[in-house]
């Protein structure tokens, strides 16, 4: 789906609106679906919108900050509270892949101006998510905040497979993934 979205690599100038071909988005809460299927039917153009929401979202200063998106979402959040972490490790869930939302990215990571790092991190292989398409995308945004740093990638390895298909090797991967969030703090 990303790669036949025509999303730009860098934002517009003057914040000029975009033309775009469609919109591939990852809501994390129940409301946040209901105002994009709603954002849908009330705007006067029609295009398409690829929701690759979570099915089991239907029903239901910090030193690091991880940009990621879909369900591992919701297991970083469980994580950081059991480690003790919530003022160390902030969560920036990245929702709309295309059209790339850099103003709104570019104003939440304002916000994180003291943190020592910022990673991206995703729970399927490094050429089969969404990392490539997000990594060039992220540097303008780098760039408006004054953020010297490079976009790392935390996760699986790159794979020729999109998942094991064995359900105790995924889990294993999916600690790993987990658990990468939280490495050296």
């Amino acid at each position: 789906m990303l790669k036949l979205s025509d999303d730009p690599y860098v934002p517009k100038p003057n914040n000029e609106p975009p033309n775009f071909d469609m919109h591939v988005v990852f809501p994390t809460t129940p409301a946040q679906h209901f105002y994009l299927l709603r954002r849908q039917i009330k705007r006067n153009f029609r295009k398409p919108l690829a929701d690759a929401a979570w099915k089991g979202l239907l029903r239901l200063s910090v030193k690091r900050v991880v940009l990621v998106l879909r369900k591992i979402y919701y297991d970083l959040i469980k994580e950081r509270e059991a480690r003790g972490l919530n003022d160390d490790v902030a969560f920036v869930c990245i929702e709309e892949l295309s059209l790339f939302p850099f103003n709104k990215l570019t104003e939440t990571l304002q916000r994180y101006t003291r943190t020592d790092e910022i990673f991206y991190l995703q729970e399927e292989p490094k050429n089969q998510g969404s990392y490539t398409h997000v990594a060039s995308r992220i540097q303008p945004v780098f760039e408006a905040i004054d953020y010297d740093g490079t976009l790392e990638y935390r996760g699986w390895k790159e794979s020729a497979l999109p998942a094991s298909g064995i359900g105790k090797l995924y889990a294993v991967q999916q600690k790993a993934v987990i658990a990468a969030a939280f490495e050296s703090l």
